[in-house]
């Protein structure tokens, strides 16, 4: 038993390694360079579609959002604009 209780100890200790390593590596390239332009503060998603040049599709940017999902807030931003404000947890 006490080896079972080791080698489950060392199983946690690999996912956590894992989780702690590639937190903020993405599979989409526009998810990874939304994160990095979160980096100097919350973005409106017209300065997101800029970071593409307004070149992506909103189908495009909204998959590139769901990957980020648990890792930021979108809230509808203050203001008569309304829009919605993307900003990291």
């Amino acid at each position: 038993m006490a080896h079972l209780r080791a080698a489950h100890s060392l199983w946690r200790y690999c996912e956590a390694s894992a989780a702690y390593i590639f937190a903020h590596t993405f599979g989409d390239s526009k998810a990874a360079r939304i994160w990095a332009a979160l980096m100097n503060g919350p973005l409106r998603m017209s300065e997101v579609h800029g970071l593409f040049n307004r070149n992506a599709t909103r189908a495009e940017i909204e998959a590139a959002l769901a990957e980020l999902g648990p890792q930021i807030v979108m809230e509808t931003a203050p203001g008569h604009g309304g829009g919605r404000v993307i900003r990291r947890k």
